[in-house]
């Protein structure tokens, strides 16, 4: 059960790094990758440090800095977050 809700979260932080590009959802994209980081320092791994650098990089783009290595992010959030719902 848990599994699932991280999964859905992924999926929910990966719709917000893709809204900031836009400039709408700066605020819930900053509390996601806040998540993100707390997520990856807690399950510490390959995965976890990727979601660490995901989290960073959403607070960055929520500050209005969207870089295009955040295409790359939304695509593993996405894929994460599907193979934790389906998986």
């Amino acid at each position: 059960m848990i599994v699932k809700l991280f999964g859905l979260l992924d999926i929910l932080s990966a719709v917000f790094l893709f809204l900031m590009k836009f400039g709408t959802g700066e605020t819930i994209g900053t509390i996601l990758g806040i998540y993100l980081i707390l997520k990856g320092l807690i399950f510490f791994s390959f995965v976890g440090v990727v979601d660490v650098f995901t989290g960073i990089l959403m607070i960055i783009a929520g500050t209005g800095n969207y870089i295009a290595f955040s295409w790359i992010m939304i695509f593993w959030l996405v894929q994460k977050g599907f193979v934790s719902l389906y998986g």
